[in-house]
């Protein structure tokens, strides 16, 4: 498989089992199935979660910029934002194609030739990018107080989810100048993690 977007899914759809019995084991799973059922509380509890993962790595690149951090730190901040997105991505059972309508290996280049750059900041680029998630997170109606609740559509958050990718991509885009920079940089910290992983982490 070449290194595209559809890598890209495929390594991180391979950790999602040990993350689940592992956040299983620690009482911090809502939802275990993948993707997770978008009609009922636990499946939206559990994307909400994640989108507030999202935000929180987003919350932690922004600071490094802030703070004018090496270009290596605030580049593994943004792995882990696209790890975290992706993730997102597969649960609510959308695709590299969803994403990027090709049928070739350019998925992620199709992304990288449209992202989105608000104001030339990566801070406005952060805040569109949860902005968008925030979209999605307001469609999901089980609220804590809500006995009753309405189902969500994966082609509603398609677009939401497709533009938090294209501003996440403007974010990589003040780093880099190619997506070969941001593969290599997502598969350094997957194999971090799978090393993880097997030591217990």
């Amino acid at each position: 498989m070449n290194k595209d977007l559809d890598y890209i899914f495929a390594c991180q759809a391979e950790m999602i089992p040990h993350h689940v019995e592992k956040e299983r084991k620690n009482n911090a799973r809502w939802s275990c199935s993948t993707p997770v059922d978008l009609s009922t509380r636990a499946g939206q509890m559990q994307i909400k979660d994640f989108f507030w993962r999202v935000t929180e790595e987003v919350t932690e690149t922004i600071d490094k910029f802030r703070h004018s951090a090496s270009a290596e730190d605030i580049m593994e901040e943004l792995v882990d934002v696209l790890h975290f997105l992706v993730e997102v991505a597969i649960h609510v059972g959308v695709t590299p194609y969803d994403l990027a309508p090709v049928n070739n290996d350019q998925k992620l280049q199709y992304l990288f030739d449209r992202r989105r750059v608000a104001m030339d900041s990566v801070d406005h680029s952060g805040y569109e990018l949860i902005h968008e998630l925030g979209q999605c997170a307001a469609m999901m109606k089980a609220r804590p107080w809500r006995d009753k609740f309405p189902p969500v559509h994966k082609d509603d958050l398609i677009p939401h989810i497709r533009s938090a990718f294209m501003y996440l991509l403007s974010m990589f885009g003040l780093l880099v100048t190619n997506i070969e920079e941001i593969v290599e940089a997502f598969t350094h910290k997957y194999n971090i993690n799978k090393r993880r992983l097997a030591e217990g982490y």
